[in-house]
């Protein structure tokens, strides 16, 4: 069995978003705001990038929501 099933590739909702913020944050921190598009993000996760439009609605919620962080 060389070849992942449907099944084995499948992500939770939450997996994928997380994937999404992962990926958008390594994107903003090396290519900046700017340069960072939702194409790239989307490539970068593995997903379509309807699907970070889904989760956070535009590049500059994705923007606000990578740029969040927990202090403690």
């Amino acid at each position: 069995n060389c070849w992942p099933t449907v099944v084995d590739m499948r992500r939770s909702s939450a997996e994928t978003k997380a994937v999404i913020l992962a990926k958008a944050r390594q994107r903003f921190g090396t290519a900046g705001f700017q340069a960072a598009t939702i194409r790239a993000i989307a490539a970068d996760a593995g997903v379509d990038p309807a699907m970070v439009m889904r989760y956070f609605g535009n590049k500059d919620q994705l923007f606000a929501a990578a740029a969040e962080f927990d202090l403690q």
